[in-house]
């Protein structure tokens, strides 16, 4: 899901339709600045790689800083990036985040990329409340406290910036011993989860249900990504890009 961040009476100069402009140059992040969190592995890396292959200076926002293998592969591609410890547990952790990342900006934050997530596998049964709780805080609840935190610095920048959310196909699926995952989609997934909570056979057999034929690759994540980051998405807000192999037209996982 992508935001555009506008300052009020200042919005991004449109391009005209008659405008001649060479279309991969709307991809290029040169003088950005990303915020990326979950960055050590997965899709994190795949997408932080990525904006620092388009030019942007990605912060790495990372539980653990001792784990550099995002970090090496980027620089050592000849791109920016910079490690960030912090964790996402409480408003204040969110916070002192984003006070870090900043501090590591040479001028300011333009993008943010909330990829984090936790969850775990667990019937709806069997769920535990510290689970459930956890799970809350880091997938919905740092979400909105980090987007607050970019959406109050762009705003006040007054050159606007884009919030990339990473969610999950459970936000619109149900899956088997996911309950405490429909987080990524907010209660709005829980119905739909709850009635496949119990289901093994749909379990086992969900990659059927999947026309790509494959689960999904880490680096299925990273063209869209910076497309929503970039100019090349500037008439795109609110909405959300599903990459999912083509699942949900299936009807379940």
């Amino acid at each position: 899901m992508s935001s555009k961040i506008e300052h009020p009476g200042h919005p991004k100069e449109s391009l005209p339709v008659t405008q001649a402009v060479p279309v991969l140059d709307l991809f290029k992040l040169a003088g950005e600045t990303a915020l990326v969190t979950g960055a050590g592995r997965g899709i994190g890396a795949a997408i932080a790689t990525a904006l620092a292959q388009a030019g942007a200076h990605v912060l790495l926002a990372q539980r653990d800083i001792s784990n550099t293998a995002t970090y090496d592969s980027i620089v050592s591609q000849g791109c920016k990036a910079t490690l960030v410890q912090g964790t996402l547990s409480t408003p204040e952790d969110c916070e002192a985040l984003w006070s870090s990342a900043l501090a590591a900006s040479d001028n300011g934050i333009q993008i943010l990329v909330n990829n984090a997530g936790t969850g775990g596998w667990s019937l709806a049964v069997d769920e535990k409340p510290e689970n459930w709780d956890n799970t809350m805080n880091v997938n919905v609840n740092a979400l909105f406290h980090l987007s607050r935190c970019a959406g109050r610095h762009m705003i006040e920048a007054g050159k606007g910036g884009s919030i990339v959310n990473v969610l999950s196909i459970l936000s619109f699926l149900g899956g088997y011993g996911m309950s405490a995952y429909v987080t990524r989609g907010s209660t709005w997934a829980d119905n739909r989860n709850l009635r496949h909570a119990q289901d093994k056979e749909l379990y086992e057999g969900r990659i059927k249900n999947i026309p790509g034929g494959r689960w999904a690759d880490p680096l299925d994540y990273a063209g869209p990504a910076v497309f929503l980051a970039s100019s090349a998405s500037n008439y795109v807000t609110g909405e959300v890009l599903i990459v999912d192999g083509g699942a949900i037209a299936k009807g379940a996982i």
